[in-house]
């Protein structure tokens, strides 16, 4: 019979099983032409931080990932003889490219009756005391939990901190970020483009986790001044753009609660600032918009002293590929940055290191110094893996211990700092979220600390010029969407020249542009999101609404009947404020007509204006006339009308014409007037009548 607890799920687990296996243990075998084949799945490891009278408990489950059943099944811990010395080796054991001679321990091994089937669970639990263990020397562990059966065999590698005396050495200092970041969801009119923030900000959703796990720790909270005013927004009640049109939203109330948890849960700590919504600043600079990265700096500066009155507040750069090249750095420190994270690996040592040294560098720029905080790669890397896979969330909560134990040990008594920055839309789970704010203030080799506190720390270390590699850019918005994004902010500085008040305009889209250049539209193929697109169309097609209110209403063919005359031109102004607007137009043969455009005029709000513009035709035909609205400093604001102009040249020559003609006329009848008379009164004599002509008939 089965032992096994089937889930109704089970299909889509199981699916998961070898991937996360993969995180931190060796793969199992696969599951092909009806090989039976099993995982180890890990849920809970405790003590974290044993002690020589501890007991070891390693909880988790067997499964079958296979198309027959396995088993009987034994499950039992191996251990290496001795710690790590290196961490490059102890990557390596992590992620199953290199093995570690290890042993099993003793009384450690535990049954499991019966067999598991296809897509089965089973459980278990190791009880070790950790006196079995027999653990020497100071250090990192390596550790297997190896299940065995007719047929199978499979293990999951984790790794076992023994430092029975911490105060022998001296505490790593760790920064731990806390990013609290999301991608954009309001357009230029505040409606939301979506309403999945209402998700993300409930009980359960990823940014609620987030604030909950770190309310009151001493983690370094870094956010996004747009999501804390869009969670505003909700708060004071919204509405969603959806296919069936726009409706309100549902996350009002937990949009308020959220806002009011990340208040009390930050309250006396330092909240560092990311560039107003996450503004790709790498992308920026190469496409020399330093002013973008400027407005970024400041909005989010404004924002955050608006919804976190009285808190303490750093602007910090964090470029999304984790380097910054020449550009970026000196645009930074012009913006106002003192402090950016980037990769270890953007800033390396001269030399090959046997220690982690601190994650700090200076960075000098001709507008002064930039200070580089360093993110550990391997543990960084560690908190990105994928939480919703199972048994990786309690592997990751265990590498981190671990990891840092092995860095500690590296020089027990010089302390160092080091700075672990997880991905920034990171999604841990709440639950992994809490484990790991437990083990960060709880572990004794980890002192928690403050960014602040690692850019005034001391370089150990001589280090190079920052470098970037030539893939560094494809995690960045591509060059080509940043220069649709710089073509929509011309056309928005070109309309709002037109209007009488462009207060509510420049401010909407002051925000909305910045929004539109978030790094978050990064595919990280050196191209940009669907997503990102739809945004930007949303964006130019607000803009194209409000620009189409302002337009040209003339169409068709108009006729100059003379050498010179007027063009009439209308246009409409179906906005709720007065515009003044200038008319340009262009013949496309200029050469047959020559246009005289008029200055600037007023047209009032929700009426018509008519203009008539002087013009004067060379020569006959229609000629082609391109019209365009502009602002009065000549920057088009909307598209090119076409109408035709027909010259007929008609004017005064042919009224000279005309007048010959009557004047010919008129003598004409004049001169057979008088030869009429001349007959009718011969000269010296009397009349003679006219006679009538005989008709002659030949013969």
């Amino acid at each position: 019979m089965t032992r096994g607890i089937r889930l109704s799920v089970m299909a889509a687990l199981v699916a998961a099983v070898p991937a996360a296996a993969s995180v931190t243990a060796a793969a199992p075998p696969a599951a092909a032409q009806g090989k039976p084949a099993a995982a180890v799945v890990l849920t809970q490891i405790t003590p974290q931080v044993p002690k020589r009278a501890d007991t070891l408990q390693i909880s988790g489950y067997i499964s079958n990932t296979g198309e027959t059943e396995v088993g009987p099944l034994t499950v039992h811990l191996e251990r290496a003889l001795s710690p790590f010395t290196e961490r490059s080796t102890f990557d390596a054991f992590a992620d199953g490219t290199q093995d570690h001679t290890t042993i099993a321990v003793e009384g450690s091994q535990v049954e499991l009756n019966g067999t598991v089937g296809p897509g089965d669970l089973d459980p278990f639990r190791l009880r070790v005391p950790l006196a079995s263990l027999h653990l020497g020397q100071r250090g990192s562990y390596a550790l297997k939990v190896v299940a065995e059966g007719r047929n199978v065999r499979t293990e999951t590698r984790t790794f076992l901190p023994w430092v029975p005396n911490p105060r022998e050495v001296k505490p790593t200092r760790v920064v731990l970020l806390w990013p609290l970041v999301e991608r954009p969801v309001r357009g230029q009119d505040g409606i939301f483009t979506d309403d999945r923030l209402a998700s993300l900000l409930a009980p359960k959703g990823r940014l609620a986790g987030l604030v909950a796990a770190g309310a009151g720790e001493p983690v370094s909270w870094v956010v996004d001044p747009d999501l804390l005013e869009s969670a505003e927004a909700m708060s004071n009640g919204y509405r969603v753009r959806s296919a069936d049109g726009v409706a309100g939203g549902s996350g009002a109330q937990v949009a308020k609660s959220w806002l009011e948890q990340l208040r009390a849960g930050a309250a006396g700590k330092p909240v560092l600032a990311l560039p107003y919504a996450d503004a790709d600043v790498g992308a920026l600079a190469k496409a020399k918009r330093r002013s973008d990265i400027a407005a970024a700096t400041s909005v989010a500066a404004e924002t955050l002293e608006r919804l976190l009155p009285g808190q303490k507040v750093t602007p910090l750069a964090w470029p999304s590929s984790g380097f910054a090249d020449d550009a970026t750095i000196t645009a930074l420190r012009r913006a106002g940055y003192a402090l950016t994270v980037l990769s270890e690996d953007a800033i390396p040592p001269t030399s090959q290191l046997t220690f982690t040294p601190t994650g700090v560098a200076t960075v000098s720029t001709q507008d002064g110094t930039l200070d580089g905080l360093l993110a550990d790669r391997v543990l960084s890397d560690v908190l990105a893996a994928d939480t919703r896979r199972p048994g990786v969330g309690a592997l990751m909560v265990q590498r981190l211990v671990a990891e840092t134990a092995m860095i500690t040990e590296e020089r027990p008594n010089r302390q160092r700092t080091v700075l672990i920055a997880p991905p920034k839309r990171w999604n841990p789970g709440s639950e992994i979220a809490r484990q790991l704010v437990a083990a960060y203030t709880n572990t004794p080799w980890i002192k928690p600390t403050a960014v602040d506190g690692l850019a005034a720390s001391p370089g150990d270390v001589s280090r190079q010029q920052p470098v970037y590699p030539k893939d560094a850019q494809r995690a960045e918005i591509s060059q080509r969407y940043v220069a649709a994004v710089a073509r929509l902010a011309k056309g928005v500085a070109a309309f709002s020249g037109v209007l009488t008040d462009s207060t509510d305009l420049v401010s909407s889209y002051r925000s909305t542009l910045l929004r539109a250049e978030s790094s978050a539209w990064a595919n990280g193929r050196g191209k940009v999101t669907v997503a990102g697109t739809s945004y930007l169309a949303g964006l130019r097609r607000g803009l194209d609404s409000q620009r189409d209110k302002v337009r040209i209403l003339s169409r068709g063919t108009v006729t100059l009947s003379s050498k010179s005359g007027t063009i009439p031109v209308t246009i409409a102004n179906d906005l709720e404020q007065p515009v003044t607007v200038q008319l340009a137009l262009r013949a496309r043969v200029s050469s047959r007509l020559h246009i005289d455009n008029p200055p600037p005029f007023r047209v009032e709000a929700k009426s018509r204006e008519t203009v008539e513009v002087k013009a004067s035709a060379v020569a006959n035909g229609i000629v082609i006339v391109d019209a365009v609205l502009t602002n009065p400093r000549g920057e088009r604001i909307g598209p090119v009308s076409r109408f035709n102009v027909r010259a007929t040249n008609f004017g005064r020559v042919g009224f000279y014409i005309i007048g010959g003609a009557i004047a010919l006329l008129f003598i004409s009848i004049v001169f057979r007037l008088g030869r009429r008379h001349m007959r009718r009164a011969p000269p010296g004599g009397t009349a003679v009548p006219d006679q009538p002509t005989t008709p002659r008939v030949g013969v």
